[in-house]
């Protein structure tokens, strides 16, 4: 294993690279584009790029996976697999299709680090073109410029002000909102395939927000943009192979809840947080910990409130233009609240202060057999530390976790104590409904407990050979044969430390008594300690026993090898203990493939052998019943490596049907909130005719029916 490893502010202050003499490992498909200055700026990002110079693309064939760094031609680089190849009026043409790092990377170990920092030039800017900062209130200070803010803003290094910002007709906010954030980013590649992964941001946000309301009981459910950064690129090496980051950093603030006339909602709220999501060991954890410290005065004005006033940074680390892994940061402060300005001994309120936390993962550029992972709860508390009822002071070990009473959140109303929260996980379930971005991914991404509770069928191998019962029931033994593919050889690992076959997933590898020389076996699975394993410096040990490790050894008379258990002191050249690569269709994971179940009757999109029509289905687990949506491809496609497709037909009652993946426009789809809309007329949607088993799907006119909505299923 070769490491690389960088140490950076995104302002490329410090830079550290080093690397051991033989190198990353690469594959000769790879070929690095040394002249962008020949591709058209225009063809970037599109399924075809020109170039007008022949020699740029000389020693590129149907194959190759073309790679460049940051250009003025591709400021992001790019990463694409040819497709073909073609001389057009003089230019060169390629046909190209998104590629990931492990098609070309084989063996590497990059470690990124540093702190974000605001470039000073160009200025911060808003998402809508057009629209002025200064016009809407909002100040956005450069580094190291001076500015009168309140403390909780005034030592970050991103820094936005804003005077009666409009959050909603009627409803101003004023404050400010600072962030400073350093993160890390890991990615470990073995044999063309991701073997770790980590991201994680450690950050400081700041926010002193005041809420006024001039209209009579408002819903409100807003998030604003106050500034979108640019940031520059990071760029650096695995080997030849150059790589392109973009991180996206926007500064939010919102109002969520319900507010009337001349209710005042102000707060000064400081977080500590770090987030993040790791990949190890073919499992996804979480990272979540976190401090916070608040100032809160007393409600003001005459009216009605139950509203939530919230602040963050979103932040995205772009590869080559794709997305990848990002994080949502949020403190809020909630007054609920019934204000009587003339008789305030009639006053009831409670204020609340807390935090919400949540990390992505995208997978899209790194490794198809990952799982694309969105955790949008990462760190959540909202904890009462005012009420009418206790004279002003919240009572000791008030606090909300998962909408329940939770450990103590001792703060005072003005001295704001740190409040610290370790290790804090769990969905809030409408705690904080509606706030900001954080909602679940639409575009088929997994918490990491779906994703960990996924079977991953992989080759188990000991000392280079493939682990394969002699059969598939109880008291089958175990043995080392020649690998073959076969679905005997696949097995998984499951949260709780199991192995099954994939034969009969309820049988569970078996230590039985776990003693030195014991045969391994199939038992059905009873959660016992001699059916859990441990997988540790590339060895395989039973739960039971810190010494012994699966080895094999031949039987009594000699003839067939079969897996044991054995001290680490025997057959140490056999312990050596390996998962192969998962199954993938098209690249991708097998266990990425899921049922598609209509809305309307929980049936399932399926495609019976010989037929190549879609139609409803009793949900099961045949190939042709699992799908995958591509969302960079935008194509919809079977375990059986079938596309949805259509004949350049979209009407009321026309056909759908599954072929060969092409690079066929008639093969793209567009799917979100549940549609599945044809990119040929937006209009148009996949369609359940019926209700029944065996009913037709095709073509129809969205109208929002529930027979034209599709959820996944597990």
């Amino acid at each position: 294993m070769t490491t690389l490893r960088r140490t950076l502010t995104l302002t490329l202050l410090t830079t550290l690279l080093a690397a051991c003499s033989d190198g990353p490992k690469v594959s000769q498909d790879a070929k690095v584009i040394e002249d962008a200055g020949a591709l058209r700026p225009e063809t970037v990002g599109t399924s075809e790029m020109v170039f007008e110079s022949k020699q740029a693309v000389a020693d590129v064939k149907p194959g190759s996976v073309i790679v460049s760094g940051a250009s003025d031609n591709a400021p992001y680089g790019f990463l694409k697999r040819v497709k073909s190849k073609t001389e057009v009026d003089g230019d060169t043409v390629l046909s190209v299709e998104d590629a990931q790092l492990t098609d070309v990377v084989e063996e590497a170990e990059v470690s990124l680090s540093g702190a974000l920092h605001p470039n000073a030039s160009p200025a911060p800017r808003l998402a809508a073109k057009g629209m002025d900062l200064s016009a809407r209130g909002i100040t956005v200070y450069s580094p190291g410029e001076s500015a009168d803010l309140p403390d909780a803003c005034a030592d970050k290094d991103f820094r936005v002000a804003f005077e009666a910002t409009e959050a909603a007709p009627y409803v101003t906010v004023t404050g400010c909102v600072g962030f400073s954030s350093n993160f890390i980013f890991d990615l470990e590649i073995e044999h063309f395939q991701a073997t770790r992964a980590e991201f994680v941001v450690d950050s400081k946000i700041g926010s002193a927000l005041a809420l006024k309301s001039d209209v009579e009981l408002a819903s409100i459910n807003q998030k604003t943009e106050l500034a979108r950064f640019d940031v520059e690129p990071i760029n650096f090496q695995i080997g030849p192979i150059p790589v392109v980051v973009v991180p996206e950093i926007v500064l939010v603030m919102g109002v969520d809840g319900k507010v009337d006339v001349n209710v005042d909602i102000s707060a000064s709220h400081e977080l500590s947080a770090q987030v993040g999501l790791l990949y190890a060991d073919n499992r996804w954890s979480t990272v979540n910990e976190s401090q916070q410290k608040f100032d809160m005065p007393l409600p003001q004005g005459d009216g009605s409130a139950n509203a939530r006033v919230y602040a963050g940074p979103e932040m995205e680390f772009m590869f080559y233009g794709v997305a990848g892994p990002g994080a949502n940061i949020y403190v809020f402060s909630r007054m609920n609240a019934d204000v009587d300005a003339v008789n305030p001994t009639k006053s009831n309120y409670e204020l609340w202060a807390g935090a919400q936390a949540g990390a992505s993962f995208r997978v899209e550029v790194f490794d198809k057999t990952l799982f694309k992972i969105h955790e949008s709860n990462l760190i959540g508390y909202e904890g009462l530390i005012a009420s009418s009822e206790y004279d002003g002071l919240a009572p000791p070990g008030t606090g909300k976790v998962i909408g329940v009473i939770g450990d103590a959140m001792q703060g005072k109303l003005v001295s704001g104590d740190d409040i610290i929260r370790d290790n804090l996980s769990g969905e809030l379930v409408d705690l904080l409904k509606g706030l900001a971005a954080n909602e679940d991914d639409s575009d088929g991404g997994y918490t990491v407990a779906e994703a960990n509770a996924r079977p991953r069928w992989r080759e188990l191998k000991i000392a280079g050979r493939c682990l394969q019962p002699d059969y598939v029931g109880h008291l089958a033994m175990i043995r080392p044969v020649a690998c073959d593919g076969g679905d005997k050889q696949k097995w998984w690992w499951d949260t709780n430390g199991a192995v099954h076959p994939k034969a009969n997933a309820k049988l569970c590898i078996d230590g039985l008594g776990v003693t030195a020389g014991v045969n391994l076996a199939l038992w059905g699975c009873h959660g016992g300690d001699n059916q859990e394993w441990v997988f540790e410096d590339g060895r395989m040990r039973n739960k039971r026993s810190e010494s012994l490790f699966v080895t094999y050894e031949k039987d009594i008379f000699n003839w067939l090898d079969y897996a044991q258990l054995k001290s680490l002191k025997e057959n140490t050249d056999k312990q050596f203990a390996q998962w192969g690569q998962e199954e993938r269709v098209n690249g991708v994971a097998a266990s990425h493939f899921r049922p598609l179940k209509n809305a309307r009757t929980g049936l399932c999109l399926g495609v019976q052998t010989g037929s190549a029509s879609p139609e409803l289905q009793a949900c099961g687990k045949a190939s042709r019943q699992l799908w995958f949506y591509d969302s960079v491809a935008r194509t919809l496609y079977n375990a059986a490596g079938d596309c949805l497709s259509h004949h350049s037909e979209n009407y009321n009652g026309a056909t759908l049907f599954v072929e060969t993946c092409s690079t066929s426009t008639n093969q793209t789809f567009d799917f979100a909130d549940g549609a599945i809309r044809t990119t040929a007329d937006t209009a148009i949607v996949v369609d359940a005719y019926g209700s029944e088993e065996g009913a037709m799907v095709g073509q129809w006119m969205f109208h929002g029916g529930a027979n034209q909505l599709w959820l996944w299923g597990e």
